[in-house]
């Protein structure tokens, strides 16, 4: 009810609000005169967390979003791609998408978002997104310019994929996220690091059990001047050259994350701060 007197709403952020469930989406999306709703001057919506809200009320609300250009649906659990569809062709604005924890998302709606009039996308994000395939992200990498991509725990991604993405994105690319992507192996990683050499900052590799060594002084290379943040917990061939040569190397690192890097011994991640001051190393003591 209080909703339904708010026309003017630009921002609304109901992340973690675990009572809220289709009826207050249907409150938003009521018009209050013709073509007029609650909804339908929001630029910003966080539904993240929000595991009551159903399909049927993201649709309705999907079709008073018309000036939406950031969207989360964190963890909304119910979410179909038929829900994700309306909003991808309802909101031409949108620029930023959460789908992460979205289990029900499928290759098809992401090749379709990828077909939407959806030209000023720069932000997806598909954490643990497990239906996901190649073929999603491949489209996408062919139609929309991606500055961050999160693509962490998308079990079946290959290195066919991000080097496509890497080839087509990879000027624009900021930041990429590739945490539990097992199959990765260096080629990708180096991929990413040659055609985002100018732009990328941050980088999540965790527990990408093949990328050794040589990915890693590679990316320094490349990125010398660009990479902020690094994640390499969990990768089990990484070892002590390569994160010397890094820290060294990258003096605009700002942290690099070496939890249960089983090749990185105690006294490099000691010695690591002397190298680069303004540099957080996180490690297990």
């Amino acid at each position: 009810p209080v909703l339904s007197h708010c026309t003017g709403l630009k921002s609304l952020n109901l992340h973690g609000c675990l009572c809220v469930g289709a009826a207050t989406l249907m409150h938003l999306a009521k018009e209050t005169s013709p073509n007029t709703s609650p909804a339908s001057g929001l630029e910003f919506l966080d539904l993240g967390g929000c595991i009551r809200v159903t399909n049927a009320s993201l649709m309705q609300l999907a079709q008073q979003c018309r000036s939406l250009q950031s969207l989360s649906l964190y963890s909304c659990t119910n979410a179909t791609d038929l829900a994700v569809m309306s909003f991808a062709m309802g909101c031409r604005s949108l620029t930023s998408l959460n789908l992460s924890g979205c289990c029900h998302i499928s290759d098809e709606c992401i090749i379709q978002l990828a077909n939407a009039p959806l030209s000023p996308l720069r932000s997806i994000n598909l954490f643990a997104c497990i239906a996901i395939t190649d073929t999603a992200l491949m489209s996408l990498a062919s139609s929309v310019k991606l500055s961050e991509v999160n693509i962490s725990g998308c079990l079946e991604i290959t290195d066919v994929a991000v080097m496509d993405l890497a080839t087509k994105c990879g000027s624009y690319l900021t930041s990429i996220s590739l945490a539990g992507c097992f199959f990765l192996t260096d080629i990708a990683i180096t991929t990413i690091a040659s055609c985002s050499s100018h732009s990328l900052r941050r980088m999540d590799l965790g527990g990408c059990l093949r990328v050794t060594d040589s990915a890693i002084i590679f990316v320094a290379q490349s990125c010398v001047n660009t990479l902020q943040w690094l994640n390499l917990s969990g990768c089990a061939l990484i070892t002590d050259e390569a994160v010397i040569f890094l820290v060294k190397t990258c003096l605009a690192l700002r942290l690099l994350d070496l939890h249960r890097c089983e090749g990185v011994s105690p006294l490099a991640c000691y010695s690591l701060p002397s190298l680069n001051p303004i540099l957080r190393v996180l490690y297990n003591d």
